[in-house]
This record gives C-alpha cells, sequence and structure tokens, in this order.
C-alpha cells in the first residue's frame, strides 16, 4: 500500500510537470504567426493486466493538451492517439513506455 501510494504522488508529479509544459508549449504554438501544428495519429503498444490501468492512462493523455486517446485497437493491443506536434512523436511513445506504463502497472497491479 505504501508503494502504491509512492509511485501514484510520483505519476502525479511527473504528470503535472508534463501538463505544464504542454500547456505553454500549445499556447505559445498558438500565439505564434505561423504554428508549427501537425496533428498526426499514431499507435501505442500498451498491454495492461486489467481495464482500470487502460482507462487511467486514456484519461492522463486525453487530458493533456495536444493529446487525445482515439481509439483502443484490442486486436493488436494498440491505443490510437491525436497528437498536434508529430516531430515529438517519438519522444512522446518513450515517455509513455519509461514513464507512465510502468508507474501505472505499479499502481494498479
Amino acid at each position: 500500500m505504501i508503494k502504491r501510494t509512492g509511485l501514484f504522488i510520483y505519476l502525479l508529479f511527473i504528470y503535472s510537470r508534463d501538463l505544464l509544459f504542454s500547456n505553454l508549449k500549445l499556447a505559445l504554438q498558438i500565439l505564434t504567426v505561423k504554428p508549427k501544428i501537425g496533428p498526426n495519429m499514431i499507435k501505442l503498444n500498451v498491454t495492461f493486466n486489467n481495464d482500470r490501468e487502460l482507462l487511467f492512462l486514456t484519461h492522463l493523455i486525453t487530458i493533456t493538451p495536444g493529446t487525445l486517446s482515439v481509439d483502443y485497437l484490442e486486436k493488436e493491443n494498440n491505443l490510437l492517439i491525436h497528437i498536434l506536434f508529430p516531430e515529438e512523436e517519438k519522444d512522446f511513445v518513450k515517455k509513455m513506455n519509461s514513464d507512465y506504463i510502468p508507474l501505472i502497472r505499479g499502481i494498479f497491479g
């Protein structure tokens, strides 16, 4: 229980930081003369033990400015995500696989 609480607090810290930076980046792009926004759809391979883990991740993605969870492709275990900055696709997938997914598994697993 203590470990899960610690993981949850750490996840909140990481998510708060990412939420702040996403808000600032999107606001700056909106205020520029030529925004570098290029909507794109990506697939994120995810395998969770239960639906709560998937639901939690999709909510975090949807609440973050610039990203939106669109669909879960159950046969492929892929989450279809809409992103506004396609040049950050590799960083986004890396962050999900290294930070968010392991923490969510630790909290709910």
